[in-house]
């Protein structure tokens, strides 16, 4: 929502703050979302390929998981070609 109403650095400091929370919980499925919201970003920013690589690390995280849902929309986001 931030990214769209302009304000990128306000988007960038919620997902820092999504990260450490992820962290602090120790939970894999929560880092994994915030690599698939940090990929999204990315893409609306133009920036290609940060976007790809954060998907290919949700999508890599999410198939450990066993989400199979989450992994094929990271994977939508990171094309390998």
């Amino acid at each position: 929502l931030e990214q769209r109403r302009e304000r990128p650095g306000r988007a960038d400091h919620y997902l820092h703050l999504a990260d450490a929370s992820a962290r602090h919980r120790a939970s894999p499925r929560e880092w994994a979302g915030n690599r698939l919201c940090a990929a999204r970003l990315a893409s609306a920013r133009g920036d290609a390929g940060r976007a790809a690589e954060e998907a290919r690390q949700a999508a890599e995280t999410y198939a450990t998981l066993g989400m199979e849902m989450l992994r094929q929309r990271a994977e939508a986001l990171a094309p390998t070609h």
